[in-house]
């Protein structure tokens, strides 16, 4: 049994098919879930795995959504750990390339007790798919991001995103493929809990 109980948060927006959000979207889907007790089990430093994809999705891509998850970390005053490092571990371990998920699943036994970190970051790119109509492309994206205790790979956040944007009159097709992975980045990290001060840490709020 999970030694975390979870809460759920599904949310769907559907923008309107007008008006200046338009270019945005008109579709997005999102799944949230949190450890019950995430502010004393949230972990001080992650590893962030490479990000597992089936889609076709360059490899520029992938390591550039890496890139932003990490960066997200930081922001939220986590310390995610070199990903040189994490990356030599896993090729020591025959693990690099080793795909993180199914549609039902984290893959998360091979890579249990591995790391010296608290906390495990997995990012999984489920569906990437680009449609051409009358001149405009459309990009829709699904994945998740989960992350783990790193002893016991117990679920403390998992946020399973999906979207379908429309390229905007004024960008390249390789410029809207980055805003939608930077996007798409930012919707995986965003309801992610700040790391919780440790206790007798002044965070300079105090009156």
């Amino acid at each position: 049994m999970n030694r975390f109980p979870l809460w759920t948060v599904v949310a769907l927006l559907f923008l309107a098919p007008g008006g200046c959000h338009l270019d945005q979207g008109d579709g997005t889907t999102m799944r949230t879930e949190i450890a019950a007790d995430f502010d004393r089990s949230a972990p001080a430093d992650v590893a962030v795995l490479p990000v597992s994809s089936a889609t076709g999705l360059d490899d520029d891509s992938l390591a550039s959504l890496r890139r932003r998850i990490y960066t997200s970390l930081i922001e939220k005053d986590y310390a995610p750990g070199g990903v040189e490092y994490v990356d030599k571990l896993l090729r020591s371990r025959g693990l690099d390339g080793v795909r993180l998920s199914s549609r039902l699943a984290w893959n998360t036994a091979p890579f249990k007790g591995l790391f010296f970190y608290d906390g495990i970051a997995m990012i999984s790119v489920d569906r990437f798919e680009r449609t051409d109509g009358s001149g405009v492309e459309r990009i829709e994206i699904h994945g998740k991001m989960a992350l783990f205790d790193a002893e016991t790979m117990a679920l403390l956040y998992e946020k399973t995103h999906s979207s379908s944007l429309r390229q905007r009159s004024t960008e390249s097709r390789d410029d809207f493929q980055s805003r939608v992975i930077r996007e798409f980045a930012e919707q995986l990290v965003s309801p992610l809990p700040r790391k919780p001060a440790e206790p007798g840490i002044n965070t300079g709020n105090n009156s």
